[in-house]
C-alpha cells in the first residue's frame, strides 16, 4: 500500500490515476528538471536545509538505519528552493525535510522514521 496517493510521473504528477499538469509556468524549468532527475536517479531524496534541526535528524536517523539517500541542502542547492515549491505545489507540504522513496512521497522526519519503524519503507 502507497504511503501517499502523490505518484511522480515524467513530466506528470498522478493522483489515483488522475494526471496532473507539472506546471514550468512559475519554476525554472531547471528546478523542475532536477526534481525529476533526483527522484528517478536515486531511491531515497531528502530533501532538507543545512541548518534545520529535523533535517539533520532525519538524515542522521537514515544514516545509522543503513539506508542510501541523496540529500539535497535547498539552502545551498541551485534551484534549491524552486525544487522545494515545486515538490510542495503537490505533496502539500511547504516545511522541510521531504523524503521520498523513489517516486513514492513518504513525509517529513516524524513520518519517516514511522514509516521504516513500521516497515512501510
Amino acid at each position: 500500500a502507497a504511503l501517499c496517493p502523490w505518484r511522480l510521473r515524467v513530466g506528470h504528477w498522478i493522483r489515483t490515476g488522475q494526471r496532473v499538469a507539472a506546471s514550468r509556468r512559475y519554476f525554472a524549468p531547471n528546478a523542475t528538471e532536477k526534481l525529476h532527475e533526483l527522484l528517478y536517479a536515486n531511491d531515497v531524496v531528502v530533501l532538507s536545509k543545512s541548518t534545520d534541526p529535523f533535517s539533520e535528524r532525519i538524515k542522521s536517523f537514515l544514516e545509522e538505519a543503513g539506508v542510501e539517500f541523496k540529500a539535497i541542502d535547498v539552502d545551498v542547492e541551485e534551484f534549491g528552493e524552486e525544487i522545494v515549491e515545486q515538490a510542495a505545489r503537490f505533496t502539500r507540504q511547504e516545511s522541510l525535510p521531504n523524503v521520498f522513496v523513489g517516486d513514492n512521497y513518504i513525509g517529513g522526519c516524524m513520518d519517516t522514521i514511522s514509516a521504516y519503524e513500521a516497515g512501510e519503507m
